[in-house]
């Protein structure tokens, strides 16, 4: 083998490792945007989540609080709905707890308009808050610290719930957010405005490498073994290409 053949074969080599370290470093990045937004979209769904059990408490208390003395089964039906996380059928109510025509209109009139006349911070326990966005995160594998606050629609904060107050804009900014009391009237009608709740994940990266680390740390021993095999490649080649020099040069002489 010439020296031309040798050094073409270490080119080809050089120019096929270059290309696959490449193709995979690509293919890295593009796995990490890609769990980066399915994060993103947990979050986001989670939010959603947080919304209706935040808004299904308020009507299921409204509901509650509009019962007659003496509506005992009703209430229990009502306490059972909650654990289970169903919505309150009004049909179901009456079927159970045999209500009255006027029983009926109360518990309409005060889901419609008892709750979305009242102060935000009457409407939302911040620790309840707090406790259903915990849970709807870990329910979607996001077990990391978080930060939330509730905005009106023109980014003034009205709840905070921060580990540094340097955070705000942080949470204020946080593209994760959703519409709280989705079924409120529209703000024209009820004289009022609209509230959003924006969460902030400070360990965003840390989260996802952690959940991506075998990955990452396989395609590095992939892409390490490759360098190893050209580098002892190219050295076998180089050393029978001196043996085969020193072999001719004993024949000649």
């Amino acid at each position: 083998m010439d020296k031309r053949t040798i050094a073409a074969l270490v080119a080809a080599i050089c120019v096929a490792l270059a290309g696959l370290m490449l193709v995979q470093i690509e293919w890295v990045r593009e796995t990490v945007a890609l769990r980066d937004k399915q994060f993103g979209e947990s979050v986001d769904n989670a939010l959603v989540a947080v919304s209706d059990r935040l808004e299904h408490a308020e009507a299921v208390q409204t509901v509650k609080s509009a019962l007659p003395q003496g509506t005992m089964d009703a209430g229990s039906l009502i306490d059972k709905r909650l654990e289970q996380q169903d919505p309150i059928n009004a049909d179901s109510l009456a079927r159970n707890a045999a209500l009255t025509d006027r029983t009926m209109d109360q518990l309409l009139s005060g889901v419609l308009n008892a709750g979305m006349f009242r102060d935000i911070h009457a409407r939302i326990d911040p620790r309840l808050l707090d406790s259903l966005i915990t849970d709807e995160l870990h329910r979607r594998g996001i077990t990391t610290t978080q930060e939330h606050g509730v905005f009106t629609q023109d980014n003034r904060p009205v709840m905070l719930d921060l580990m540094s107050p340097q955070d705000s804009d942080l949470v204020r900014d946080s593209p994760h957010r959703t519409r709280l009391f989705r079924n409120d009237w529209p703000e024209a009608q009820r004289g009022g405005t609209t509230y959003w709740l924006h969460v902030h994940v400070p360990a965003q990266e840390y989260a996802l490498l952690r959940n991506m680390w075998p990955m990452l740390l396989s395609s590095a021993l992939f892409l390490v073994l490759i360098a190893a095999v050209f580098g002892i490649t190219r050295r076998t080649i180089q050393r029978q290409k001196r043996l085969g020099d020193i072999k001719n040069d004993a024949v000649l002489k």
